[in-house]
């Protein structure tokens, strides 16, 4: 039976990654209303909103990468059992996947509205940078070390073979 610390940040780990998920699913809309370049909803034969911004691509990250972040986010909570970390390794890595969740999400949304794409936090190759793309390039390089960290702090507690020794 795992203890109260590890149910604790199962249980959080589970709340933030579905409310991404969610996050991605209300992305989806946003997808399908930039293809169609207005906000419609068949068989209402209104137009409630016309032209979308951002590139539909885009919008597809924010669908495809939120509900992928969150997926991941339960998957390692399902998992922590198998790590046996002590308070502050898993402290660490919970805080570490929530930065990593919620600052990919952030990243993806920033992302669609930097001509740069969030890739940098000036003007690249790929168009010039704005509020957005520096706002979003800082949230990405948060999200991707606070994510190594805390799988670098996962592998290296006890595991489950420690406690059969």
């Amino acid at each position: 039976m795992p203890d109260q610390a590890v149910k604790e940040a199962k249980a959080t780990l589970g709340k933030h990654g579905l409310a991404v998920m969610l996050l991605g699913l209300v992305g989806g809309f946003a997808w399908a209303f930039a293809l169609l370049g207005e906000v419609r909803i068949s068989p209402v034969p209104l137009t409630f909103f016309e032209g979308f911004p951002g590139h539909p691509d885009r919008w597809r990250a924010v669908h495809t990468g939120c509900i992928l972040n969150g997926l991941m986010a339960l998957a390692i909570a399902a998992l922590l059992d198998a790590f046996h970390p002590t308070q502050r390794q898993l402290r660490f890595a919970t805080n570490g996947v929530l930065l990593a969740i919620w600052g990919n999400a952030g990243f993806y949304i920033c992302s669609v509205f930097a001509p740069n794409r969030s890739l940098s936090m000036g003007d690249n190759a790929l168009g010039a940078g704005n509020l957005f793309g520096a706002v979003g390039y800082s949230m990405a390089m948060i999200a991707a070390f606070g994510l190594i960290a805390a799988i670098v702090v996962l592998l290296r507690a006890p595991g489950a073979d420690a406690e059969r020794r």
